[in-house]
């Protein structure tokens, strides 16, 4: 999830507002409701979103070493008004109740509570991946709401979770990365490449699942970057001083020389 401040007329897009944007994302198309929490530079904040549907939308993509499609799951863009300009930190879904999900089978599981992402607060993109299109392009979050959009009031909340421990968030990490298994016929420096996999760890340090978030553009370089990925050894991240589940992004460099 990101979020954009709308800025008043003339002022600066980084400055204290008291109008965000957002848009949710998932793995799937669906339909969900429910709320997000929200960190502010004045305390905590929840607010409630209402039904809206998350649909498949095929973008096009530039990586360091390829360009590439991608296909995302996503609703149209949200708003919360706060009662004075804050500044939004970060946020994420706490609760939520999902329908339509053929995949993963949320529906049958009603209202969830979602526990905050390992590491959230922190860096999420230690990698600095820029691709040339933006997933959500600031232009479109920063965009005021139309006439019938739909504006949700945030409401002052207490901290959701325990901060009483020295680090309260830390992303997942790896322990132990498997060297990549790289086919013979690719051993040569006619042949380059950078693989980002995005990995996805448990609370309970195994990992979850992997996939390639931007290709080399050679078939032989991102599944051997995916098959040592999966031979590798992680440990989970934490949030609010207890062990969650989290992603992050490894970068594999193939320089045949």
């Amino acid at each position: 999830m990101q979020s954009y401040a709308v800025p008043d007329s003339g002022a600066s897009a980084s400055a204290p507002s008291n109008l965000y944007a957002y848009r949710l994302a998932a793995f799937g198309t669906r339909s969900v409701r429910g709320d997000v929490t929200i960190k502010t530079s004045d305390g905590w904040f929840t607010a409630a979103f209402p039904s809206v549907t998350l649909t498949q939308q095929t973008l096009h993509m530039r990586g360091r070493t390829s360009a590439y499609t991608r296909s995302v799951f996503r609703s149209p863009v949200l708003y919360v008004r706060f009662p004075h300009p804050v500044t939004v930190q970060y946020m994420y879904v706490g609760d939520a109740q999902s329908s339509g999900d053929q995949i993963f089978g949320w529906d049958a599981r009603g209202d969830v509570i979602c526990q905050a992402p390992a590491g959230i607060g922190m860096t999420n993109n230690p990698l600095h991946v820029d691709p040339d299109t933006d997933i959500d392009a600031k232009h479109a979050l920063q965009a005021p709401p139309g006439p019938n959009a739909s504006v949700a009031t945030a409401a002052i909340a207490g901290v959701p979770g325990s901060l009483d421990c020295k680090e309260p968030f830390l992303g997942a990490v790896a322990t132990h990365y498997a060297q990549p298994d790289v086919p013979l016929a690719m051993q040569d420096d006619r042949y380059r490449g950078v693989v980002l996999v995005e990995i996805a760890v448990g609370a309970d340090d195994k990992l979850d699942d992997a996939w390639v978030y931007s290709p080399s553009g050679y078939r032989e370089f991102d599944e051997a970057a995916l098959k040592a990925v999966r031979k590798s050894s992680y440990k989970a991240g934490r949030s609010f001083c207890s062990a969650a589940a989290g992603f992050f992004l490894f970068r594999l460099d193939f320089n045949m020389q």
